[in-house]
C-alpha cells in the first residue's frame, strides 16, 4: 500500500548497503538532519533483511518496491545497480524531492546539477542545466537534483575558481580508488595484494587486470567497467555544466591501487606569467583548502573524513613560466554525501 501522507518528512536511501549509502546515512545522522526518519533500501539480495541502525533506531534494509516511495519527502539515490534507473523514475513519480548522487553519472534526464560550494562562493555561476542520460529521456520533474561525482565536481570547481585568471587550458589526471567500483573493487584489490605477496596467481573477475601494485589506463577486455567510458561521461557532464562560461578541462583517468580517496594532478596554462599566490587565493575562494608551501601535500589518506577538496600550493612549471601544476585529493564518499545533505537542507529551507 502507498505510505500515508504523514510520512511526507520521511527520508529514503536507495543503495543503503553501498559504501556511498552508508556514508550518506552517517552524514545525515552527524548533521542532525531535520525530521530524521530514515528508510533503507537496496537491491543487493545479501543486504535485504539485514538489521541496521538509522537515527539511533533499529531497522531493516528492505528490497526495492516502487510503492515504498509514496509518502516520502526526500529520496536519495546512491545506487548504480541494475534497478537504479527504475527506482529513480519511481521516486520521481511518487512526488518526492529526489537527490541523485549516483557515482556513475546522472540516473535521470534533466536533473538540476547542484554543487553547494560553487553556489555559495559564485552564485552567478550556479548553473543548473539539464543533463541528459546517454540514451536520452523524457523530461522529468525539476524536483530532481543531481550531485556530481568527485572528478566532475573537482573539474568544475577548478575551472570556475580559475576563470577570472583566464587560463588558456586546463588538463586534469584523476587517480580513482577501487572503492569507486564498490565493495567488489575493494575485495579484488585486497585479494590481489595478498596473493601477490604470497607469490600466488591473482584473481581479477571485476577489473580483468592487475590493480595491485599497478597503474592502469584501461581494464581488461572481460571487465564490465571501462575507464574510457568513465572519462567520456565525466567530460560530457563537465562541459554541459560549464556551458562555455568557463574553460572545460581535458580529463584523464588512471586507476590507482588504493582503496579510498581520489587524488588528481592538474596542469593549467594561463598564457601569461601568473603568481602562485593569486592562484591559491582563487582556489580558496571556491572553498578549496590549500596547504602552505612548506606543508606536506595532501594524500588520499590525509583527507579522509573531510568533505573539502584539499590541494598543495601551486607549483610553477620549470619550462613554461605561464603554467602551473596543481595537486590535490578528496574523500569522494564524504564529499558526495555532505553535498547531497546540504542540497536536502536547502530543499527543506524553501
Amino acid at each position: 500500500m502507498p505510505r500515508p501522507s504523514a510520512k511526507r518528512n520521511a527520508i529514503a536511501i536507495v543503495g543503503a548497503a553501498t559504501l556511498l549509502g552508508k556514508e550518506l546515512k552517517m552524514v545525515l545522522e552527524d548533521r542532525n538532519f531535520p525530521g530524521l526518519d530514515i528508510d533503507l533500501f537496496d537491491e543487493d539480495s545479501e543486504a535485504i533483511g539485514v538489521l541496521a541502525e538509522a537515527a539511533g533506531e533499529a531497522t531493516f534494509v528492505r528490497g526495492l518496491d516502487e510503492e515504498d516511495f509514496h509518502g516520502m519527502g526526500i529520496v536519495f539515490l546512491a545506487s548504480s545497480g541494475a534497478r537504479a534507473a527504475t527506482s529513480a523514475e519511481s521516486a520521481v513519480a511518487s512526488g518526492a524531492a529526489v537527490i541523485d548522487l549516483n557515482p556513475r553519472g546522472p540516473l535521470l534526464a534533466d536533473s538540476l546539477i547542484r554543487i553547494p560550494n560553487i553556489e555559495k562562493s559564485f552564485p552567478e555561476r550556479a548553473f543548473t542545466p539539464s543533463v541528459a542520460t546517454a540514451n536520452g529521456g523524457a523530461h522529468l520533474s525539476p524536483m530532481v537534483r543531481g550531485v556530481p561525482s568527485a572528478p566532475v565536481t573537482i573539474a568544475i570547481t577548478l575551472s570556475t575558481a580559475l576563470a577570472k585568471l583566464a587560463p588558456s587550458r586546463i588538463a586534469i589526471t584523476f587517480f580513482p580508488p577501487v572503492s569507486e567500483r564498490g565493495q567488489p573493487g575493494i575485495d579484488e584489490l585486497e585479494t590481489q595484494t595478498t596473493r601477490l605477496l604470497a607469490l600466488q596467481p591473482i584473481v581479477q573477475p571485476l577489473f580483468d587486470a592487475q590493480v595491485a601494485f599497478n597503474l592502469n589506463s584501461r581494464f581488461g577486455a572481460e571487465s564490465k567497467h571501462n575507464l574510457g567510458k568513465t572519462r567520456d561521461e565525466a567530460a560530457f557532464e563537465i562541459s554541459r555544466y560549464l556551458g562555455g562560461q568557463a574553460i572545460t578541462p581535458a580529463v584523464q583517468f588512471i586507476q590507482a591501487p588504493v582503496f579510498y580517496g581520489y587524488a588528481f594532478s592538474a596542469f593549467a596554462d594561463f598564457g601569461l606569467a601568473t603568481d602562485g599566490a593569486a592562484i591559491a587565493a582563487a582556489l580558496r575562494e571556491a572553498g578549496i583548502k590549500i596547504e602552505n608551501a612548506a606543508a606536506a601535500a595532501p594524500t588520499n589518506i590525509s583527507v579522509a573524513d573531510d568533505s573539502a577538496i584539499h590541494m598543495a600550493a601551486p607549483a610553477s612549471d620549470t619550462i613554461s613560466p605561464t603554467a602551473m601544476w596543481l595537486w590535490g585529493a578528496v574523500d569522494h564518499f564524504r564529499m558526495a554525501a555532505v553535498s547531497a545533505v546540504r542540497v536536502a537542507e536547502s530543499i527543506l529551507a524553501q
